[in-house]
């Protein structure tokens, strides 16, 4: 499986998970709820999304904050812009050295 692949799979859990909560109404420790078993996928999300402050453990169940998710959102975007812009310049120094040849 190709990492764009592995990416995407992410992606998709997290929105999946996500849309769960946000369906439950789950938003705060008093509107918690269980989230089925999942697999190594969807625990890989719930461990970044607990880790990051999104994803809350309340009692028995699970809540979204959703400042903290917005601001995980924030991070990440920020973070890949700053991974693509140095790797977009340098794809159009080459196109550029060579098409001068």
């Amino acid at each position: 499986m190709s990492i764009g692949a592995v990416v995407a799979a992410a992606r998709r859990k997290e929105r999946i998970l996500v849309e769960r909560l946000r369906e439950a109404r789950a938003v705060d420790a008093a509107s918690a709820v269980s989230l089925p078993d999942q697999n190594w996928m969807g625990g890989r999300v719930m461990r970044r999304l607990l880790k990051a402050g999104a994803l809350r453990e309340a009692g028995t169940g699970y809540f979204l904050d959703e400042g903290e998710y917005a601001a995980y959102r924030s991070r990440r975007k920020r973070k890949t812009a700053f991974i693509m812009a140095p790797l977009t310049i340098v794809a159009l120094l080459v196109i550029w050295w060579a098409s001068t040849r």
